[in-house]
């Protein structure tokens, strides 16, 4: 039995390799991962994959089995300077037609990009974007048919696969009351492949996931009565990305700011801070 422990930025090079012999089968085996990695350092704190193969060495030809396709891939796509796009990209406010009513509003994330490989030329069978809170909650989920692509003329294709690998980047309608809490925030992209064909046991496999993340920021003031917040992860206050009314209820009242000719100044505890993008 082999075990492969991936970080979920970078699903293609395990941080942790664990191999056990004479396993036996059927029955119920148990392995507790401390957070340790090989060097002995902890693991940082994220969301963690994993990939579990089991080998039989003693047939003709030996065989093997996965919990992860052997076909399908996501990969994370790069940048013109070859750099990983590692974050998702605040892409506006939508108040969804009804300015007065805030209940149904939504952020919108582009989740740019990645790359859908599959050595077979098949599509993905299905697949879910997940949002995880900075607590690494579970807080929302999306189904990629759903979502418009805007690589490809805002299509709904998201699924789309081939051998030399088709990039998608989708827009991510989040609504408003999901992400009241500062933090980093992690959109984790999960597929299924459609080679059950293929399984010994008839079944659809998934990829291992491919994550983007947002730092989330928020900025609380108070304007004739109202809370208001912006949301930024820049390292300069001129870049605030989006500014909308929330009730009080929302608010972090922890958080100070001021007002000064029409500009977001943000101040914590009275310290004024640049928010941390790293």
């Amino acid at each position: 039995m082999k075990l492969e422990i991936f970080r979920s930025d970078d699903n293609q090079n395990p941080v942790l390799v664990k191999e056990f012999e004479n396993v036996a089968r059927p029955g119920t085996w148990e392995w507790t991962w401390d957070g340790k990695l090989d060097d002995g350092s902890t693991a940082p704190r994220g969301i963690y994959l994993y990939r579990l193969s089991a080998y039989v060495y003693g047939s003709a030809p030996p065989d093997r089995d996965s919990n992860r396709s052997d076909y399908l891939f996501a990969e994370r796509a790069y940048d013109e300077n070859n750099e990983p796009l590692l974050y998702a990209e605040y892409w506006g406010y939508d108040d969804k037609g009804t300015p007065e009513d805030e209940t149904d509003d939504a952020h919108l994330y582009f989740i740019r990009w990645y790359v859908l490989r599959d050595s077979l030329d098949t599509n993905a069978s299905g697949g879910t974007i997940r949002l995880y809170d900075p607590e690494l909650n579970p807080v929302y989920s999306w189904d990629i048919t759903a979502l418009r692509c805007l690589e490809h003329n805002e299509a709904m294709d998201g699924l789309r696969a081939s051998a030399g690998g088709i990039k998608h980047g989708v827009i991510v309608p989040v609504p408003v009351s999901v992400m009241g809490k500062g933090g980093i925030y992690r959109f984790l992209i999960h597929l299924v492949d459609d080679h059950a064909g293929k399984e010994k046991a008839n079944h659809r496999k998934p990829t291992r996931p491919r994550n983007a993340v947002y730092n989330l920021i928020p900025i609380v003031y108070i304007q004739e009565g109202s809370y208001h917040i912006a949301w930024c992860r820049r390292e300069v206050m001129e870049t605030v990305l989006r500014l909308g009314k929330i009730v009080q209820s929302y608010a972090a009242i922890n958080w100070a700011a001021g007002v000064a000719n029409s500009e977001v100044r943000a101040a914590i505890n009275g310290g004024f801070f640049n928010p941390n993008v790293s």
